[in-house]
């Protein structure tokens, strides 16, 4: 933990003291996000604790007109080091962002993966539970981006990223299934659309990717975000939708122990917000999941395998109004999955899963 420290302290002061000898502009930001949990499984109570879900820094900055840089720690994550980009796994954020004009800039190093989706892109001290398939995907990568804001109203993002941060052995459950061969350029690609409409009351993020996975083997995703906000009210519903040739994102191979093959994920997300006081914030969210085979593969037959749901309600209560980034909140997570009877004649299970949590979050800037 003290090199940790060590080396958050030696960044920040190799990249802050540059930049604020040529620019004020500098963020240091710090997240908390803690809870007390009790978990049921079925009927019966599994145990009460405390958890620290998030606990992260970063820091933002402007080198010059031109020029600025971004850089976000998570601390609750391990420190093992990523084996294909050589970075920490703690490390979100690791780059530099150049602004040839005010409507286009280019960003180099590790980065957010521009997916669509509301639940993908809000920041994470909103989502008190992750989808199953927003929970598997790898949401920073490294690798180079161009965003174009074509006008007030519609934003370009085009990638080409690592597909993921590890070697084969390291990131499929099972490393490669037999016969496949390994790719020599495990990148991926999105183009990601923006766009706002009555008077940004409307705003859509829809995102499409294509990654490789093996030699002649690719994923593809088709990410959506529809989002409603005006006044006290946010109303959000995604559609994420996968299809593996190699499943990346683990899901149905963890469920089996070894790497699965023709693997497609479908989610619906439906989220809304109703402020109906300054202080109080009412949150209901639902998530629908499908995880099938679209193909044969060895002794599994093409077809659906899992459906899984979640119900979630929540209330957030704003102590200090001058500080909205400071939360309590009561959160209730209700989870379930059903094996169809293909899945359940390859050994998936029922799953019935209930958490009820109090908790808080803060966000405040250092400097």
């Amino acid at each position: 933990m003290k090199r940790v420290i060590k080396s958050m302290a030696a960044f920040m002061l190799a990249i802050a003291l540059p930049s604020m000898a040529q620019s004020d502009k500098m963020d240091l930001r710090l997240e908390f996000f803690n809870t007390l949990n009790s978990d049921f499984s079925g009927d019966q109570y599994e145990g009460t604790s405390f958890k620290t879900n998030i606990l992260r820094f970063a820091v933002f900055g402007d080198i010059t007109d031109q020029v600025s840089y971004s850089y976000r720690q998570a601390l609750q994550k391990p420190t093992s080091i990523n084996s294909l980009e050589n970075l920490a796994n703690q490390i979100e954020f690791a780059n530099v962002t150049y602004h040839p004009s005010d409507r286009l800039n280019f960003t180099f190093g590790k980065q957010f993966v521009a997916f669509g989706g509301w639940e993908h892109n809000v920041n994470v001290l909103r989502i008190k539970e992750f989808s199953e398939f927003v929970g598997a995907i790898a949401c920073y990568q490294t690798g180079v981006s161009a965003t174009w804001q074509m006008n007030d109203n519609h934003e370009w993002i085009f990638q080409v990223l690592d597909a993921r941060g590890k070697k084969d052995a390291d990131w499929f459950e099972s490393a490669l299934p037999a016969g496949l061969e390994a790719t020599k350029a495990p990148l991926m690609g999105t183009i990601n659309w923006n766009s706002y409409f009555a008077d940004k009351a409307l705003h859509f993020r829809y995102a499409a990717s294509a990654l490789s996975m093996a030699k002649d083997k690719y994923a593809y995703y088709l990410t959506a975000a529809n989002i409603y906000e005006k006044g006290s009210l946010l109303a959000c519903l995604d559609f994420m939708y996968a299809r593996e040739a190699v499943d990346n994102l683990g899901r149905l191979s963890a469920l089996r122990g070894h790497t699965m093959q023709n693997v497609q994920y479908f989610t619906t997300i439906a989220n809304v917000e109703y402020a109906f006081h300054p202080q109080w914030n009412l949150a209901l969210k639902a998530a629908y999941e499908i995880t099938d085979l679209y193909k044969d593969v060895d002794i599994y037959q093409a077809g659906r395998y899992l459906d899984e749901w979640n119900v979630q309600a929540g209330l957030e209560y704003m102590p200090v109004l001058e500080n909205p980034n400071f939360k309590l909140f009561a959160w209730y997570l209700y989870k379930e999955a059903k094996a169809s009877d293909l899945g359940k004649y390859f050994l998936l299970g029922d799953k019935n899963h209930q958490r009820i949590s109090l908790g808080m979050t803060y966000t405040f800037n250092a400097l």
